[in-house]
């Protein structure tokens, strides 16, 4: 399994892109010290510099949101795999990439959930992945 994280660090937000492809070991299942695997790490890692600011800064807000895109190369086509979760069928807007000279880059008509804890993202990850693989 092959990954390359893309990650940004903008004022306040970060975003985690993954690209990933997976290959069959011919020599069959490593017995390597498993890895969780990076969202899940950036997640727990996430989580947990949230409640070492809350401990040092009582005033600390913060806002967790999750977001499931795919991109389809075959059609050329980037897929809001959190949508169907919580938008009714037929809502479904196109998902799309533009640059603005301002922000950056910029993805607009995608779903996002907010989560409180490291627990409901694993949660709603695993049914998203699960959705996708049936």
């Amino acid at each position: 399994k092959n990954e390359l994280l893309y990650s940004q660090y903008g004022r306040q937000d970060f975003s985690a892109i993954s690209l990933a492809n997976t290959t069959s070991d011919l020599a069959g299942p490593s017995s390597a010290i498993q890895y969780p695997g990076i969202f899940p790490s950036a997640l727990l890692l996430t989580f947990r510099l949230i409640s070492e600011l809350r401990q040092r800064r009582p005033d600390f807000h913060h806002s967790v949101r999750i977001s499931a895109l795919y991109y389809s190369q075959r059609r050329n086509l980037l897929i809001d795999l959190l949508a169907s979760f919580i938008l009714p069928v037929t809502s479904h807007d196109i998902v799309t990439i533009r640059e603005d000279s301002v922000l950056g880059i910029k993805i607009e008509n995608h779903s996002e959930l907010r989560v409180d804890s490291v627990e409901q993202a694993m949660l709603m990850i695993s049914d998203i992945i699960q959705a996708r693989l049936t």
